[in-house]
Formats: structure tokens, C-alpha cells, sequence
């Protein structure tokens, strides 16, 4: 199961053969849409009860319906994470990588250059899907040690473009987590809740 989002929903992703059959409940468990996809589509999870789907280089929006209408080609990259109306991926060209949020239409609402934390650390080892803040304008990614063992996380103000690294380097901690205000992250470490105040000044 992949977490929807708006409204709230799970995904269930079934490998069926030599494809994929995804499929949107609502909290009630009442199917909502589906879709049987290629093999290689990665179903990263729903927004708006359109699963968002990696395939071919693309991420498209589909709610498996025979209209031609009901896949969206949202653009190309790397989904990095999901909210209640967007989809925020890395799109990497010769010139360089940007993270790029996008409505399900495919319109591009904020991009920024990649910030130094992200840049330094190859992009497999960021965690498979991030957490964007409730207003959408910050994201934060764990990263893995090269062994796959976590180690921290860095989040990026969308709007500036400056990125920063959680207080706690090195060690392992849970899935973070954004309060509803989009300045403080919670995640849990060794039996405790960390509220990070992504605002504070570095040292603080």
C-alpha cells in the first residue's frame, strides 16, 4: 500500500503477471479508480484519485479510464513527493537538475536549481519519496549512507531555493512528518519525537 492524497485514499498495488494492477480505496475500503499498467510503471500513489505513475521517463496522472482524457502526461523526472493537488519531482537535463512542482495539469507552480545538500549526495541515495509541507513550498528527503542505512535529511525551501540539513547527521531515524504550519518537521529517533524548526538559524 502507497498513501493518496486528496481526498484521503490508500493504493494498492498488485504484480500481476507481467504487469501492475493498481488500485485507489477510500478510507471506507469502497474502490475509487484503478488501472492495469506496464510492468516497469512505478505507483508512487494518488492525488486527487488519479494515480501518479513513473513510466517510460514520464510521470503521468491516470485514473485507468479508456478516455484519452484521463491520462495526463505531468512531465518527466523522478517523483519526489505528493500533496493534495501537486506532484514535486527532480528533472535533471545537460545543464544541470531542478526540483520542479507541478499541478496534475502538468503547469509548473515553483522551480528551483538543486540546493548544495541534494546536489552533494547522488540521487539514489535519497529516500524513495520525500514529504512536501502543507502550504507546498518546502520539501524534505532523507539520504542513505552508501549502505542504505539513513542518515540524516536536508530540506528545501521551494520558493528561495536554499537547502539545509536536519539537526541529527549519521544516525537513522523514522519518516518525517510536517506540522500543519510548515515550519516545524517531526520525525522519530531512538524512542522520541525530533521537532525540527527548519526556520531556526544553523547551531540552533
Amino acid at each position: 500500500l502507497v498513501s493518496g492524497h486528496g481526498p484521503a485514499s490508500v493504493v494498492s498495488i498488485v504484480r500481476a503477471g507481467d504487469g501492475v494492477v493498481a488500485r485507489i480505496l477510500g478510507p471506507d475500503g469502497v474502490f475509487r479508480a484503478g488501472a492495469r499498467l506496464p510492468g516497469e510503471a512505478i505507483v508512487h500513489g494518488s492525488v486527487q484519485d488519479r494515480l501518479i505513475v513513473g513510466l517510460a521517463g514520464s510521470v503521468v496522472a491516470t485514473t485507468g479510464a479508456a478516455d484519452p482524457d484521463a491520462t495526463i502526461v505531468i512531465g518527466s523526472g523522478r517523483v519526489l513527493a505528493l500533496s493534495d493537488t501537486t506532484v514535486t519531482r527532480l528533472v535533471c537535463a545537460v545543464d544541470g537538475c531542478l526540483v520542479v512542482t507541478s499541478s496534475l495539469l502538468g503547469d509548473v507552480l515553483l522551480e528551483v536549481p538543486l540546493p548544495e545538500p541534494l546536489a552533494s549526495a547522488a540521487p539514489e541515495r535519497w529516500s524513495n519519496l520525500g514529504s512536501l509541507s502543507p502550504d507546498g513550498t518546502r520539501l524534505v528527503i532523507r539520504l542513505q549512507h552508501g549502505n542504505g542505512s539513513v542518515h540524516g535529511a536536508v530540506m528545501v525551501d521551494l520558493v528561495t531555493g536554499v537547502g539545509r540539513h536536519s539537526p541529527e547527521l549519521g544516525v537513522n531515524f523514522g519518516v518525517p512528518a510536517w506540522a500543519p504550519d510548515s515550519r516545524f518537521v517531526l520525525y522519530p529517533f531512538d524512542g522520541d519525537v525530533m521537532i525540527w524548526d527548519v526556520e531556526a538559524l544553523d547551531g540552533q
